[in-house]
Parts: C-alpha cells; sequence; structure tokens
C-alpha cells in the first residue's frame, strides 16, 4: 500500500479488476436471454476463482439467483459502467472464435498476457492439446488463480503460468526464460483488458519483445482503450468516480 496525490494505493494485491470481470461474467451466466453470451464451460472456474479470492466479496455471487440482488447489481452497473457485463462477454466471444480459427492455421503456441480470472486458456488447453499454453500475469493475482486450479482444476502439462509484473518486468526478458517456448515459432499473444494499465514505453517494450521472441507469422488479439472526447483516458459513458476507484486500486488507466 502507498499514498499517492493524497490517495491510498493498493500494491501488490490481487486484481479487483479481474474479480469484477469474473463477477460480471457469473452475473451475465444467469440471464435467461443473454447468459448464452458466457460459455457453459466457463460458469464452474469462474467460480472457483471467485472463490479462491480473498475478502467478504468473493460470496456475493451465490446471491445472484435472488431477483432483488440483481436488480442492484443491474443499478450499480448502470451508474459506473453501463453495459460493461455484455460488453466483456461479447469481446471474449470473438477472442475465442479467433483463437480457435488461429490454432486451425497451424499456430502451436499461445500466450495469454494479463489473463487474470478468464478461462479461455484452461478450457482450450484441454480441447488442443498439441498447443502449448501460457498465462502471464502479476504474480499476486496469478497465485489466486492457481491455488483454485490446483484444488477444483485439471491442468494439463501443455498448461503453464509465469508470474510478471508487466509495470516492473518486461516480457522480453521472460520470453527468453520461458520453459519449452520456441522464439522462432508462429505464436498467438492475446492481451484483453492489458494495454490500458500500462504506460506508453511499457507498451512499447511489450510490441516490441512479441515482435522479436516470435515467429513472423505470429498474431496479437487484444482490446485498446480510446480516449474520450475530452483527452479522459475513460469507457465511454462511465462514471469519472470510477477513475477515483481504480486510482484506489492501484489499476489506472494509463494508455490508450
Amino acid at each position: 500500500m502507498k499514498l499517492q496525490g493524497g490517495i491510498i494505493i493498493q500494491t501488490s494485491q490481487p486484481s479487483q479488476t479481474a474479480q469484477a470481470v469474473a463477477m460480471g461474467v457469473l452475473f451475465l451466466s444467469q440471464d435467461p436471454l443473454l447468459g448464452k453470451l458466457v460459455a457453459p464451460d466457463a460458469v464452474a472456474p469462474t467460480r472457483w476463482f471467485i472463490q479462491a479470492f480473498p475478502g467478504w466479496f468473493a460470496e456475493f455471487y451465490k446471491l445472484f439467483d435472488l431477483p432483488l440482488v440483481r436488480t442492484l447489481y443491474q443499478s450499480i452497473e448502470k451508474m459506473t459502467f453501463p453495459g460493461i457485463s455484455i460488453h466483456n462477454a461479447l469481446r471474449k466471444c470473438w477472442l475465442e472464435e479467433q483463437t480457435i480459427s488461429i490454432i486451425a492455421d497451424n499456430c502451436k503456441q499461445v500466450i495469454a498476457l494479463g489473463a487474470g480470472f478468464d478461462t479461455l486458456a484452461y478450457r482450450l488447453h484441454h480441447l488442443f492439446p498439441e498447443v502449448r499454453w501460457w498465462e502471464v500475469d502479476h504474480p499476486a493475482t496469478q497465485q489466486v488463480k492457481e491455488r483454485a486450479l490446483s484444488e477444483h482444476g485439471d491442468v494439463k502439462p501443455n498448461l503453464s503460468f509465469a508470474p510478471l509484473d508487466f509495470t516492473q518486468q518486461t516480457l522480453q526478458n521472460l520470453l527468453e526464460n520461458l520453459a519449452d517456448f520456441n522464439a522462432g515459432e508462429t505464436t498467438l499473444f492475446i492481451a484483453e483488458g492489458l494495454l490500458m494499465y500500462l504506460r506508453e514505453t511499457e507498451v512499447i517494450d511489450l510490441l516490441h519483445a512479441i515482435h522479436t521472441y516470435s515467429g513472423s507469422k505470429s498474431i496479437l488479439l487484444g482490446s485498446v482503450l480510446k480516449p474520450a472526447a475530452d483527452g479522459r483516458l475513460a469507457i465511454p459513458g462511465t462514471s469519472p468516480l470510477v477513475d477515483v476507484r481504480l486510482q484506489i486500486m492501484g489499476e489506472p488507466y494509463r494508455w490508450g
């Protein structure tokens, strides 16, 4: 924990953004109409990750079947991040479709950068055992995920976890020492909801590492935050209070 500009900033903690996204996935999965946007086999592992997260909020999802709680959750989302759960679900659907298509084109290495509590690599590493999978994420967040999978999951040898704090270390250093990684082979890199949390120099370093340490036909899939008309880095329609909350969590938007 540190003090910055009069605001207490949380550091070295599991990502609360990762938890919030996972909660949104579970919430949407129970919607009679929109639940089809969530892969059925994503629900259980998402629940494991939330349960393993420290704090009382990890139990909140159990109330999602109560109409009053669902109404409250929807109201809070509408006031802060309107439509974010649907946005995230649609983005995940698209990324999964693209990943499967790229694997069909003979890609044998997939690296999920800043994977958070996403289930893509975990689910697909079972379906594509011939592909090597890595999840790269902040150690504090990744420990929660690994703890949950060690208790509930079935992790095969073709899925590995590599801790990396993108604000303190470089992807280049990690790739240079990543076991079983072939830097000359076509690789799919996934950076979903990551780049906006990095400084511009860190984004440049990441792109340079991908260019230097992967095959010529490698691909980067991900998301980029478009600055608002006034220059503010924010998802359109979100409350300015969200910026304060992200600062407190130590996860402010830094690049777009």
